[in-house]
């Protein structure tokens, strides 16, 4: 399971008001991309979606198979001289 911080949940609710998706059962998709980045992009819930809710609505979906490859991580949101960003941190490995 992916943890999704509440400063996170804000940020993506934002993402959505400012692409004007206003549909609570629509979320935004998190999607492994090339080297090693992510996109986010409006989608409805699959079956065996992680599906993080903020107030109500849907904001954030991630598949069963990225949930697992991404277990144990912290999606948060970071202020940047371009605004908010989110950022993945996946837990460190106990030696």
């Amino acid at each position: 399971m992916v943890i999704v911080t509440t400063r996170a949940k804000e940020a993506l609710a934002l993402v959505k008001e400012s692409a004007n998706v206003n549909d609570p059962m629509i979320g935004l998709r998190l999607e492994k991309a090339a080297a090693g980045r992510y996109d986010i992009f409006p989608d409805h819930e699959r079956p065996g979606d992680q599906v993080i809710e903020h107030e109500g609505a849907k904001v954030l979906l991630i598949a069963d198979a990225l949930t697992e490859s991404l277990a144990g991580a912290k999606i948060d949101g970071k202020t940047t001289d371009q605004g908010l960003e989110l950022v993945i941190a996946r837990a460190r490995e106990e030696k």
